[in-house]
């Protein structure tokens, strides 16, 4: 087994030797960095700003003024009063329920249906151009008068 560690120590050195001589000590990479830095600043490319800053001009939050997280009510509907950008589209889901429209103003107000116990309901604002939609969830408790 030694004689085989041996052989294998012996041509990796060779080898190492070989690629330090033909690539490294010929400049091939230097000369590939070389001819592409002269393309680029013979090219006169204008910088330009962040792709992204024009995104993040546009971004607007989503904020939910009614009703308040972990409220009680003796009802089985409730109000959602809130604020998100205008001409987003507004999906506001639980399990038992869901409502979607197109935020016409800069505000919103919808009356949601409630089911009995907990209701997680999570509020969604999509964007037009912008795939990751702005969220918030309420956890809402209905007691239908059973207080």
């Amino acid at each position: 087994m030694k004689k085989e560690s041996l052989v294998a120590v012996i041509f990796g050195l060779l080898f190492g030797s070989l690629f330090y001589l033909v690539l490294i000590n010929t400049n091939f990479f230097k000369r590939e960095q070389k001819n592409l830095n002269e393309q680029l600043i013979n090219k006169n490319i204008p910088l330009s700003l962040s792709p992204f800053k024009k995104i993040e001009d546009t971004i607007q939050t989503l904020t939910i003024d009614q009703p308040k997280n972990h409220l009680v009510v003796n009802k089985n509907s409730i109000t959602i009063k809130g604020k998100a950008p205008k001409k987003s589209l507004i999906i506001i889901q639980s399990p038992s329920s869901e409502k979607i429209f197109e935020n016409q103003k800069e505000s919103f107000e919808v009356e949601f249906p409630l089911s009995y116990g907990a209701n997680q309901i999570v509020v969604f604002s999509y964007l037009k151009g912008i795939q990751t939609p702005l969220l918030k969830k309420l956890t809402i408790y209905s007691l239908e008068n059973k207080l």
